[in-house]
């Protein structure tokens, strides 16, 4: 009899410990997290992030906004395809936080007006802090780079950006 009352809670716990798993893990995927940007001089652009859709490269940025990595540096460089571009600890696209990782291509994802994505030096592994915000949809972009996140509010800051403007802060919120 006892040997049966603990195989049944065994089975229990087993049971248990697997109901469980997926719901933490939805409520996990489930988390937002937000990325408000400011521009010294400009205001504030409020990202939503897509840790479901590219977790590694949300998990980049997001730890480097918290060490205060982005903090000072420049946006570099505005190219004429409406792309507006930072990151760099150079600030010249020379440069990168010490850490590459792989790129995340979500074929869901596209590069439109407010995109933010990591960009990498032109081959794979090669993501690390650098990263560009769409003024326009450049379809060209797609599955080069891996797409984090969407612009929320601020699309005038983002318009108003210049070369060697420079980032305040960048502040990360989980719900």
């Amino acid at each position: 009899m006892r040997k049966a009352l603990c195989i049944i809670a065994t089975i229990f716990v087993i049971l248990a410990w697997v109901s469980c798993g997926p719901k933490q893990q939805e409520a996990e995927a489930a988390k937002k997290i937000y990325a408000a940007i400011e521009v010294e001089e400009r205001g504030i652009m409020l990202f939503e992030l897509y840790p479901e859709k590219a977790p590694n490269g949300v998990a980049q940025f997001t730890r480097l906004a918290k060490e205060g990595f982005y903090d000072g540096l420049l946006f570099w460089h505005i190219s004429d395809k409406g792309l507006v571009q930072s990151g760099c600890p150079n600030n010249d696209g020379t440069g990168h936080a010490g850490n590459l990782i792989k790129e995340e291509i979500e074929a869901t994802l596209h590069h439109e007006r407010g995109t933010l994505s990591m960009i990498n030096f032109g081959r794979p592994w090669t993501t690390s802090s650098q990263f560009i915000i769409c003024r326009k949809a450049v379809p060209e972009l797609d599955g080069r780079y891996t797409i984090i996140g969407k612009l929320m509010k601020g699309e005038e800051v983002l318009d108003e950006i210049e070369r060697n403007d420079k980032i305040k802060t960048v502040t990360i919120k989980e719900e």
